[in-house]
């Protein structure tokens, strides 16, 4: 189990550090004119449909529910602040997460929900074609675990570190494809033992953006 932990630690600081370093590279490599042509301009809202992989990081959940599964999400930006290449602006988003599994040594099958409301702080880095971006943010994780002999609810308060890219399609006004990795931690408590219900999320959709005000 120790092992399997290092291994997790390794593998989510990998992943930050690749999204840091993405963005340092892209940040050095966008011209130095004062001149900002159209394609580089950014709308100031959008709103973001994702599809993608959810992992929960503690590793009690990753016996019963093995290697995460599907999450939906639905998030919304607006930009505040614009200097040239540069954007800053809030975030709101909600996600859907549920996964069936079977208790370590009972056997009895049960299911896990979680809904994550999340907000988020964000900076965007606005080239031709790609526009890389970088989220800091808190969570707010309602989670339900139901099975044959229990069911268990709560919330609990979490945070994150969001990175991702959006890549402009040529042919369509305004429609971004979008692809991020989020990492999240959100500490909660279930018989006396704390239980990391954040984890890992990589995700791939579209970004529709918007100048309505």
């Amino acid at each position: 189990m120790q092992k399997s932990l290092v291994l997790l630690k390794k593998k989510n600081r990998f992943c930050i550090y690749s999204i840091i370093f993405f963005l340092l590279a892209y940040s050095l490599s966008f011209p130095n004119s004062n001149d900002i042509s159209h394609s580089v301009l950014l709308e100031k809202n959008h709103i973001e449909f994702g599809y993608g992989h959810y992992d929960i990081g503690d590793i009690r959940y990753k016996k019963v529910y093995s290697q995460g599964g599907e999450v939906f999400s639905l998030e919304l930006s607006r930009l505040f602040l614009t200097n040239k290449h540069h954007h800053v602006g809030m975030s709101v988003g909600v996600r859907y997460f549920t996964k069936k599994g079977h208790a370590t040594f009972t056997k009895e099958s049960s299911s896990l929900t979680i809904n994550p409301l999340t907000l988020g702080l964000r900076y965007f880095l606005s080239l031709n074609s790609f526009i890389p971006w970088f989220e800091i943010g808190m969570d707010h994780y309602s989670y339900k675990e139901k099975s044959e002999i229990h069911t268990t609810n709560g919330s609990v308060f979490g945070y994150h570190l969001q990175g991702g890219l959006y890549i402009r399609i040529p042919c369509i006004k305004n429609l971004k494809v979008k692809i991020s990795v989020k990492h999240t931690k959100a500490l909660t408590e279930e018989n006396n033992i704390k239980v990391n219900l954040g984890g890992l999320e990589y995700s791939f959709g579209l970004a529709f953006g918007l100048n309505l005000f």
